[in-house]
């Protein structure tokens, strides 16, 4: 068997990838934060939260409320809209 046909078997076997699921809403937070060039503690600040808290939504650990959003879109000079924008 040729190696090219050894190639093209091992590729056909192979699975494809998986969809890549899309960001939660604590990932997107983070993304953008870093994006804006924010600390936790500045951003926190700026909106008036523990920054334990916003550490906590940006790990998953707890679902924030639409106002806590309003907030971080708010603190992040950007709508609400565009922060949820891509999510599930």
């Amino acid at each position: 068997m040729s190696a090219l046909r050894i190639i093209e078997l091992k590729r056909l076997r192979t699975k494809p990838a998986s969809p890549k699921p899309p960001p939660t809403i604590g990932e997107r937070v983070a993304k953008l934060r870093k994006r804006k060039g924010l600390t936790q503690a500045k951003l926190a600040e700026a909106i008036e939260m523990h920054r334990s808290d916003l550490s906590d939504l940006e790990r998953g650990e707890h679902d924030p409320r639409l106002g806590t959003l309003r907030k971080i879109a708010r603190g992040l000079g950007i709508t609400l809209s565009k922060l949820v924008e891509g999510l599930d």
